[in-house]
Parts: C-alpha cells; sequence; structure tokens
C-alpha cells in the first residue's frame, strides 16, 4: 500500500454515478486516514493532528492495550512489518469502503485525508456550510480526539440531525471493537456542537450471492448499543498516557491476540521467551490464565507447585520445561493400523475475497485455486499431483475436476519439479502480491 497526494475533487456526485469513475478521474486510489495510520506513520503526530489528538483507531487500540496506544505513536520501529496477507486485507478494506460509498447517491468525498488535514478541515466546514447532504470521510476535531467519519448523512427525517455511518470490511458486528469506533465518532460530532440522530454499522452481508442475490450491504442500528461505550472517561485517560516519556509496563495476554495479532506481539513478547503459560500444549484454561496473570505469573517456572493445574496441563508444562517427554505409542501405532493404501495427503489453497467476483459467491467464501496431492503406495512407491489456476478465470471448475476424477486424469510430477515449478508461479491469480 503507498501513500499519494491527492487532487482537488469538489463536485457532488450525480444521482447513479459510481464514486470510483470520479475517483479514477481525479484521485488515483489512496487508503483511508486509518489505514494510513497504521502502515505509513513517519512523524509523532502524523498528518498534521494536533499533538494530543487521537484518532478513532488509536481509541479503540487503547481500550484493548495501554501499551499499545503508547507504542503506536511513539515506537512504530518495533511493529512487525505487514504481512502479504495484511496487505491484501487492508487492501480490501479500502475496497469495501469505496463499494460502499456506491450506496448513498449525492455524496461528496472530502480530500485532503489523511496528507492535508488543514485542507480536510476546511473543506468539511465549508460542505456542511452548503448543506450537502452525504459527506465521505469528514473531519472532526474535539476533546483531544481526532475522527475521519465513513458516512455522514443527512436524516430524511429531520434534516437538522445526521446519520453517522461506519463501514466494516467485516460479514458481521464485531463486539466491543465495531462499537467503540463508532461511540468515540458519535462523542466528538456531538461534542462538535452536531445532533447525531442515529448511528449504524455498515458491514458486509454474509447472505448475499454475487452478482445479484440479495444486497451486498448490511445497515446494522448501533445507536443504543454504542451508549455502553465509556468515551468521556476513557479519552482523558488515554491522553494521560500518551503524555508519559515511557510505554506502560502492561503484561503480555490475551488481548495481544484478540481480536487479530497486535503488530507489536514479537516485541513484547520476545523478552519472555517460549517458556510461557501462553505456550502449553492443549493451552491452560483461560479462566487459569486469568488467575495467573492476576498474581502475576507468566513464566511457567514461576507457577507455584499449588497451582491447581488439571492433569493435560500439567503434562504440558512439563513438556515445554523439558523435565519430562511424552508420546502414547501403542495410541500412535493404533492411528496407523487403520489406513489403508494407497494413502493420499492432499493440501489445497484457497482465496477468500471480500467482495465476490466469482458467480455463486458469497464475501469472504473460500474459493479452492490450488491443491497437491502425494500419494504413497504399499510398496512405497510415492506420486505426486497438483494443480494451480494461473488464469484470472473461474478456478472451481477445473480444480474440481481435477480433484473427482480418477487418478490416472491428473499430471503426476517428481517432488522436486512440482517445487520448482511452484516457486515459479504467482501466489494466485487474484491477490497479485507476489
Amino acid at each position: 500500500m503507498g501513500c499519494v497526494t491527492t487532487t482537488v475533487m469538489d463536485r457532488v456526485l450525480a444521482p447513479g454515478e459510481r464514486v470510483e469513475e470520479q475517483l479514477r478521474s481525479t484521485v488515483p486510489p489512496y487508503p483511508s486516514v486509518e489505514c494510513h495510520m497504521a502502515v505509513c506513520r513517519s512523524t509523532v503526530a502524523p498528518c498534521g493532528m494536533g499533538e494530543h489528538s487521537i484518532t478513532k483507531s488509536e481509541f479503540v487500540d487503547g481500550l484493548r492495550c495501554e501499551r499499545l496506544l503508547w507504542l503506536s505513536r511513539y515506537e512504530r520501529d518495533l511493529r512487525s512489518p505487514p504481512s502479504m496477507d495484511e496487505r491484501r486485507r487492508l487492501r480490501q478494506g479500502n475496497e469495501v469502503e469505496m463499494r460502499a460509498r456506491q450506496e448513498f447517491a449525492g455524496g461528496r468525498l472530502i480530500v485532503g485525508v489523511p496528507f492535508d488535514l488543514e485542507r480536510a478541515r476546511a473543506e468539511t466546514h465549508a460542505a456542511l456550510a452548503e448543506g450537502v447532504s452525504v459527506l465521505f470521510q469528514p473531519v472532526f476535531e474535539h476533546d483531544g480526539a481526532l475522527v475521519v467519519v465513513d458516512v455522514l448523512r443527512r436524516d430524511p427525517e429531520d434534516s437538522k440531525a445526521w446519520q453517522l455511518i461506519e463501514v466494516k470490511a467485516s460479514n458481521s458486528l464485531k463486539k466491543p471493537y465495531h462499537l467503540q469506533d463508532a461511540a468515540v465518532q458519535a462523542h466528538v460530532l456531538r461534542a462538535c456542537g452536531h445532533r447525531v440522530s442515529s448511528v449504524f454499522v455498515q458491514h458486509l452481508n454474509r447472505d448475499y450471492v454475487h452478482p445479484d442475490r440479495g444486497d451486498l450491504f448490511v445497515l446494522e442500528d448501533v445507536t443504543t448499543a454504542i451508549e455502553d461505550v465509556d468515551v468521556r472517561s476513557s479519552l482523558p485517560r488515554l491522553n494521560r498516557i500518551l503524555d508519559e516519556d515511557k510505554a506502560p509496563g502492561v503484561v503480555i495476554g490475551p488481548q495481544c491476540k484478540n481480536p487479530y495479532d497486535c503488530s507489536f506481539k514479537e516485541a513484547c513478547w520476545s523478552p519472555y521467551g517460549k517458556r510461557t503459560i501462553f505456550f502449553v500444549p492443549k493451552t491452560i484454561h483461560h479462566t487459569r490464565i486469568k488467575r495467573l496473570r492476576e498474581i502475576g505469573v507468566v513464566q511457567l517456572d514461576d507457577i507455584p507447585d499449588e497451582f491447581p493445574l488439571s492433569a493435560d496441563e500439567r503434562a504440558g508444562v512439563e513438556l515445554i520445561m523439558g523435565r519430562e517427554r511424552h508420546g502414547d505409542r501403542d495410541a500412535v501405532q493404533a492411528l496407523l493400523g487403520k489406513l489403508e493404501y494407497p494413502i493420499h495427503f492432499l493440501d489445497f489453497e484457497t482465496i477468500d475475497d471480500a467482495l465476490p467476483r466469482l458467480e455463486g459467491t458469497r464475501p469472504y467464501q473460500k474459493v479452492p485455486f490450488q491443491f497437491s496431492c502425494h500419494v504413497l503406495h504399499e510398496d512405497g512407491r510415492l506420486e505426486h499431483f497438483e494443480y494451480l489456476h494461473e488464469e484470472t478465470t473461474d478456478p472451481r471448475p477445473p480444480s474440481s475436476a481435477y480433484g473427482t476424477s480418477r487418478t490416472s486424469s491428473w499430471r503426476p510430477m517428481s517432488t522436486t519439479a512440482s517445487r520448482a515449478r511452484r516457486r515459479s508461479r504467482r501466489c494466485c491469480p487474484s491477490c497479485a502480491l507476489s
């Protein structure tokens, strides 16, 4: 994902006009402010923000982990670089947001975000003064928080009130994170003197089938649900954290993986090594994990002898500590004895598009585009068969045909040859990451 400079776009969309058509004619595709803040930060107060202004994504991060908030602002070099899949997800998020704008005719896109927020503020004020009914990416700042709203629409039943719409590339409402995101935006708008009559999260519809069965998006009303998010007291607390000279000493825990792996996880976890309560086979039950963290125990060496672990948990601890080896040879032999030759070892890969492009598919439906099958015969012979879809067409018919046809119609190859072919090919025809 690259950072680009936007050009002027100040006309209102004509009814039925696609946002993408206007974007292509005036600006290159660009990331939202949140994606820019997450990947392309380079200064302590990026994008012209006030020194203590917290974006909506930083607000959600701060509620998840105070250390994450501080590191995101001051120690960004400690982040693990985004993987190819993470970059793809960011790009898909931008595509979903752009597609969502097609649902709102007559919208005006506020330019300047995220590279010139002073300009964005000025254009937001101008659009409000002109009475524009739908705004994309308007900017508001108050009470130590800066928010960029995905869609702001005048309430059709009350022209003096606004409907706030947060667009998400997920196919369901994710609590509490989506609620926190929407809550801080509503708080800032109301603090700026704007009436917000309702708040929605617009996400993908898991039941939509491409190209035309159902609605692509679901508009979920969260007006009441966001009242449980204490924005008023949280903002001052998070700002005080940013005033500190060093990162808060938060102990590693489930927040490092939930709702997804934190980009600072490697930096925070590396000092502990792998002998922690989070690396035990079969996993220590989350209730006992919580109790151990409450008494300050993270390292396996520090678990009190009298602490109540189950037999499986205790065996896992002993295994990690190297005090005991555990293996059930009889069970392994019994399992292998049930196998009948020829034995097939099948591996396959899938692609899941947020915006489905193949007929009959849903958002994030996994579509196979590659498989590899090793066949072990009783006499020790090993054959390998494979398929990799390298076109931009639908990969399902050919891969299904290979998978359901008789073995004699597959393409046998030596393992060395097949690896060489895989190395020379793209990751997949649709992700364009390799």
